[in-house]
């Protein structure tokens, strides 16, 4: 886990990795820190994990302290978690936020697609040669 000194430190990072969870805690709380620990350790070789100590920064990044914000490179997207509570709630958001936004559904995916809390699926479908395209969409919710 890196620790960052700066907003340029974290654009770099930003720039060299496509998903990057940074955790904006204060120095004295113990117990955030180690549940964001506890998480990086465990989601290490998925994610890259940075804290950063400095509550000017996380006003920088449109957050507060404490809190845990995912990048993501592809979508240029973040998600924020405010005052994550413990290493289940952080490791929860982690997964979802992580999830991409666009995604082919094949058979070995089905464990991650069925997670996602509304799924949308659109297709073209060509009825006749020479006639406009169509889109079938429809919209499931998962069965659990």
């Amino acid at each position: 886990m890196t620790v960052l000194e700066s907003l340029a430190a974290l654009d770099d990072i930003k720039r060299t990795h496509d998903t990057v969870v940074v955790a904006h805690l204060k120095l004295e709380d113990e117990t955030t820190r180690e549940s964001f620990t506890a998480v990086a350790t465990d989601l290490r070789d998925n994610f890259v994990f940075c804290t950063m100590n400095d509550s000017s920064d996380a006003a920088g990044e449109g957050t507060e302290v404490p809190s845990v914000v995912l990048y993501k490179k592809m979508a240029e997207t973040r998600s924020i978690l405010r005052n994550p509570l413990d290493a289940g709630a952080i490791r929860d958001f982690v997964k979802t936020a992580a999830q991409p936004l666009i995604m082919p559904l094949l058979p070995e995916l089905h464990g991650q697609i069925m997670q996602v809390k509304f799924l949308r699926c659109r297709t073209p479908h060509t009825w006749f040669e020479g006639r406009e395209a169509r889109e079938l969409t429809f919209s499931s919710k998962p069965c659990h």
